[in-house]
């Protein structure tokens, strides 16, 4: 399925304000990459030594979905100078998984967690994020503390398709954002965001549990339809999260269409609709329940070692 780029360096190009081109500095120069608007640090994709890349933060299917593929789009992790969009998407996060009127100083968080995820010495992982209510008078809809990861979108195909389209631009006597945003050859790969998902329930959702706290995932809605259709019975297994008693959940981010044809970037919020929130063993359960039974793929005619035709 064609792509076209959604996000430039954090900036929509859909939107009537042109887009000023941003070259890859040469090597050595590449820490003076602009900074990313989402936390203010040089963009990573620039400042790589080695392939460094151009700074696209998103794609858009050709149905319109949005598509992230960058790392820092959603919420990024190094909190090092930590900015008030990353402080706004971690307490819009925090309503959806504690409680709606949770104020900033009711808030804790922790980046870039080691996890210890087996007795082996080797066996820890790095959860994205901790988050934790700090005010023990603050009532929570589910577990006070939680692991949270966060998988927005994924990675794509035929990426060099992508290149050429944003080097042509580059060096166009007048880039326009219309020129930027046309449709490339590459495609999105959903698949391994959802592998990525499944080790980090089976290692890092299984600690949160065990320690008696929860796990979530902040993803978005591409993630969220691909996850569905691998799982028909994800909104089977769902519960109200006002009830309590779960302790996973999907907190899925659907973009905002702006009223101002002039707004040039683009705005994530919480899809309440959307969210999945569950148990941990019902949803291992649903995941065990996926295959079926297929006697043919074991039956009909095999080859031996030797050359010889069985048929079973």
């Amino acid at each position: 399925m064609a792509v076209r780029i959604a996000e430039y360096l954090g900036q929509k190009t859909d939107s009537d304000i042109s887009i000023t081109p941003s070259p890859i500095l040469i090597e050595g120069e590449r820490h003076l990459s602009p900074p990313c608007p989402f936390n203010n640090n040089p963009c990573t994709k620039m400042k790589l030594e080695r392939n460094a890349n151009h700074p696209i933060c998103s794609l858009r299917k050709s149905n319109g979905a949005y598509y992230i593929v960058c790392n820092n789009r959603l919420i990024s992790t190094d909190v090092s100078k930590i900015t008030p969009y990353q402080i706004e998407m971690l307490l819009r996060t925090a309503q959806a998984l504690f409680n709606p009127a949770i104020l900033p100083h009711q808030l804790g968080y922790k980046s870039e967690v080691r996890i210890r995820t087996s007795n082996s010495s080797r066996g820890t992982h790095t959860a994205d994020f901790v988050l934790a209510v700090v005010d023990d008078n603050l009532r929570t809809i589910g577990p006070r503390r939680l692991i949270v990861e966060v998988q927005g979108g994924g990675e794509t195909n035929a990426t060099g398709s992508i290149t050429r389209l944003v080097e042509q631009w580059l060096v166009h006597e007048t880039p326009n954002n219309i020129m930027l945003s046309e449709s490339s050859n590459a495609g999105t790969i959903e698949t391994n965001a959802w592998r990525r998902l499944q080790e980090q329930l089976f290692a890092k959702a299984t600690t949160a549990q065990k320690s008696g706290y929860g796990f979530a995932a902040l993803i978005g809605e591409v993630i969220i339809d691909y996850i569905e259709r691998m799982l028909p019975g994800l909104k089977s297994i769902a519960t109200n999260p006002d009830d309590g008693g779960w302790n996973v959940a999907f907190i899925v981010f659907k973009e905002v269409k702006p009223q101002n044809p002039t707004q040039n970037y683009i705005e994530l919020v919480v899809d309440r609709e959307r969210c999945i929130y569950t148990t941990l063993k019902l949803l291992f359960t649903e995941m065990a329940n996926r295959g079926q039974i297929d006697p043919s793929a074991f039956t009909g005619e095999f080859a031996t070692l030797t050359g010889n035709k069985v048929t079973l």
